[in-house]
């Protein structure tokens, strides 16, 4: 033999690839059994996850259904529950106009409920009934709100009317109409009627006109209908 060095001969293109996959395959065989397995892991766990949210919101739904359910079965405030006053809302007045907000406040230990739009009749001296014509200030219709009442809760309405401009066939010197000093007031869903101090008493023109808000939580303001 000659002292001659053989270099190997060289491997072919294919027999090279078939190598490098080769020690490749065993990586993507592993995260083939990773991936397997958790979702093996994962998957039952879904419908557990999916019956507790379920189980949320019917458990929601039921407590909200009971809610309204207990609400509805609230009788409606008597006039022997009911206290309150119709005064006026400091900052209101203003181009002929004030605004007065009725408050009608529980005063019994049961728990009873005001909703809708008033029945109100102007009193003067020795609860002399006076010209009272009561208008909703809202335009169209409107849907009314059931109030539930506690103790020493309060629900409240704002009257608008003109104090001293006079309407038709009234006078024009002197005040337009006799001042009320109080209001009977009887709500819209109650049989009787409680009477609130009027503060500052005030005559109200056009008749005893008022454009009445619908009874709500909230408390007038200067900006009130």
């Amino acid at each position: 033999m000659s002292g001659r060095v053989v270099a190997p001969a060289a491997q072919p293109r294919a027999a090279r690839f078939g190598t490098m996959y080769s020690r490749r395959r065993p990586d993507a065989h592993r995260t083939a059994l990773l991936t397997a397995l958790l979702a093996s892991v994962v998957a039952p766990l879904a419908p557990v996850a999916l019956a507790a949210a379920a189980t949320r919101v019917t458990a929601g739904a039921v407590t909200a259904g009971v809610a309204v359910r207990a609400a509805a079965r609230v009788a409606p405030c008597r006039g022997a529950q009911l206290g309150g006053n119709f005064s006026i809302v400091r900052g209101s007045e203003g181009a002929g106009n004030v605004v007065y907000a009725l408050e009608l406040t529980n005063r019994s230990a049961t728990t009873c409920s005001v909703s809708g739009l008033p029945h109100m009749q102007l009193l003067g001296a020795a609860h002399a009934r006076l010209p009272t014509h009561v208008r909703f200030a809202g335009i169209g219709r409107a849907t009314a709100v059931l109030v539930v009442l506690r103790h020493g809760q309060s629900a409240w309405a704002s009257a608008r009317f003109s104090p001293d401009v006079p309407g038709a066939g009234e006078q024009t010197t002197g005040r337009c109409e006799r001042t009320a000093t109080s209001v009977r007031v009887t709500e819209a869903t109650a049989s009787s009627a409680v009477v609130v101090p009027v503060r500052p008493p005030t005559a109200v023109c056009e008749h005893g006109t008022m454009s009445l808000t619908l009874l709500s939580r909230h408390r007038p303001t200067s900006s009130s209908p």
